[in-house]
């Protein structure tokens, strides 16, 4: 007696959806895990939510602010010096400006 494949494919796939539904075992432990790790991570995302708050609880605006100002102030560049066309470097503008004209007028009796 010859069976077909075709045949026995739903009975083989019926079979396997029925003795997968009777045993749920491993299916029931995982979702345990799975919601044992959501519960324990939220737990620790508020607490360490919590542990900031009293943080920043004990300190006033005033201070916020001032520790706000000074990071920023220690952020900013540094400036620059300016250059002028000989290669000397001056701390202001107008220093530099008085040079760029002792040049042109160096030029210009030359």
């Amino acid at each position: 007696m010859r069976f077909h494949f075709l045949t026995l494919l739903p009975v083989i796939l019926s079979l396997a959806t029925w003795a997968s539904a009777e045993n749920p075992g491993d299916q029931v432990l995982e979702a345990r895990e799975m919601v044992d790790d959501v519960l324990t991570r939220s737990y620790d995302h508020y607490s360490a939510l919590l542990e900031r708050r009293e943080a920043l609880s004990d300190l006033s605006t005033r201070e916020l602010l001032e520790e706000l100002e000074d990071r920023l102030e220690a952020r900013k560049d540094p400036p620059r010096p300016f250059v002028c066309g000989c290669g000397l470097a001056y701390s202001t503008q107008a220093a530099k400006n008085a040079c760029l004209n002792s040049l042109r007028v160096g030029k210009a009796q030359a």
